[in-house]
């Protein structure tokens, strides 16, 4: 999984993670923006990589390499994590393993293939998660 960075110079560090049947380059646009004030960090997720063919793996997978990455390059916390649809997926993974705190968090349209009581995987706010990381303490 090949990830692209911009804006290195600044602190605060955003994950984007991209939608299924798109790439990396959905976030372009917004790249012109914010690499002016935040560190993004996008992933080009496997079998959605238009200059890299590389096989799908698994939401878990797709984390924990993620994860793996953050970690090795000394990325302890995140300021912003934003995942739609299937990067919403990945992003509630790394919520739930819990490695990597997280500041801020949208997660858009995010699926939720895991067996888990139906309040928890549609209808909790997002708030809820933003919350409890605040409020835990990470961020004082």
């Amino acid at each position: 999984m090949r990830i692209h960075e911009f804006g290195t110079e600044h602190e605060k560090t955003v994950l984007l993670l991209h939608s299924a049947c798109l790439s990396w380059r959905m976030f372009c646009p917004a790249v012109e923006r914010l690499q002016t004030q935040y560190h993004l960090i996008i992933p080009a997720l496997p079998a959605h990589d238009p200059d890299e063919k590389t096989p799908y793996t698994s939401v878990e997978a797709i984390a924990a390499e993620v994860s793996g990455w953050l970690v090795q390059r000394g990325i302890g916390a995140l300021w912003g994590l934003y995942g739609v649809s299937m990067g919403g997926a990945v992003a509630l993974r790394l919520l739930a393993d819990g490695k990597i705190p997280v500041r801020t968090c949208v997660l858009d349209a995010a699926i939720t293939p895991y067996r888990a009581p139906r309040w928890l995987t549609r209808g909790f706010p997002c708030a809820t998660i933003s919350s409890f990381t605040l409020h835990s303490g990470i961020w004082r």
